[in-house]
């Protein structure tokens, strides 16, 4: 028979300890769900589609190899890649001139964007630039307008 006013080192005092982590812890917002693993593999896929379209036809033009590894290491991270016209970068810009180096095209669209969407920036082919994007602070997907 325990005594008055002592407690045993049972399971009940570890439940009662307030705190939420390991084998107790009821809460599942920490688990994905088959709609988020989804759009991640899509994501990743549709990225990879866009960078093996950088590699087909005529090799003039668009990204170096060595660009498209970095771009590569970007999805694995969960970049997304997009590409962007320079007549696009033209408007964000609200200037007339052509884009020649991925530092440019950055710039602007870092100026236009934020720093934290726009990760990397290459050329791509057909006057186009490959640019690996991330999330946005709030968490979603970065989408270019159109």
């Amino acid at each position: 028979m325990p005594m008055r006013g002592y407690r045993s080192r049972g399971s009940s005092s570890r439940r009662r300890s307030g705190s939420t982590k390991g084998y107790y812890s009821k809460n599942t917002s920490n688990k994905p769900t088959y709609r988020t693993v989804s759009s991640n593999f899509k994501n990743k896929i549709t990225s990879y589609q866009t960078l093996y379209r950088q590699t087909q036809g005529s090799k003039s033009g668009g990204a170096t190899p060595s660009n498209l590894n970095t771009l590569a290491k970007w999805v694995e991270k969960g970049a997304v890649i997009q590409t962007v016209s320079n007549s696009q970068l033209k408007r964000w810009s609200k200037t007339s001139k052509t884009f020649n180096s991925p530092a440019s095209a950055k710039y602007t669209l870092t100026r236009k964007f934020g720093k934290t969407p726009i990760k990397a920036v290459c050329p791509g082919k057909g006057n186009n630039w490959i640019v690996a994007t991330s999330q946005t602070w709030k968490g979603k997907t970065f989408r270019f307008p159109h």
